[in-house]
């Protein structure tokens, strides 16, 4: 059935989403804001990019606004 796929795929990008959370900037982050929030180490954002790519790929409107 094609809802049951949608969910699934739903709570796949769900997981990918919450696993990214703690590499987000947040100046909100629990025990304070960190020196990252304000400034993004290169290697996180290397993490981020490749982590999205699954994302861009499976939804089509993201890959467009990837373009």
């Amino acid at each position: 059935d094609a809802r049951v796929i949608k969910r699934l795929k739903g709570e796949q990008i769900g997981t990918i989403l919450s696993q990214i959370r703690k590499y987000l900037l947040s100046l909100r982050r629990e025990g304070g804001a960190r020196t990252s929030d304000y400034m993004v180490h290169p290697t996180a954002l290397a993490y981020l990019g490749r982590r999205s790519n699954y994302l861009r790929t499976a939804n089509d409107s993201l890959s467009d606004m990837s373009d």
